[in-house]
């Protein structure tokens, strides 16, 4: 309740992330990035409590994955590209 984030890809192509907690915003939050940069911008999705899921284009074509689990944010995890 009364949470929002968003994420937006920084000129360096790396993901950062704000979120508004009720009362204020908070500073960016640099995510980083998978090897060699972000291509796209993210999309999120909350599919439960303390659970985000973001994904990228990275500069190898594929879609990357982070993920947040309510204590952390994961690794960058490359789910590959539909090329094969």
């Amino acid at each position: 309740p009364n949470r929002l984030d968003t994420f937006v890809r920084g000129e360096s192509n790396r993901m950062f992330h704000k979120w508004w907690d009720g009362r204020r915003w908070s500073r960016w939050e640099d995510l980083g990035a998978p090897r060699g940069g972000l291509r796209s911008s993210p999309g999120a999705v909350s599919w439960g409590p303390n659970r985000i899921d973001t994904f990228v284009q990275g500069q190898n074509d594929g879609m990357w994955h982070k993920w947040w689990d309510g204590r952390s944010w994961s690794q960058w995890e490359d789910l590959g590209s539909p090329r094969g």
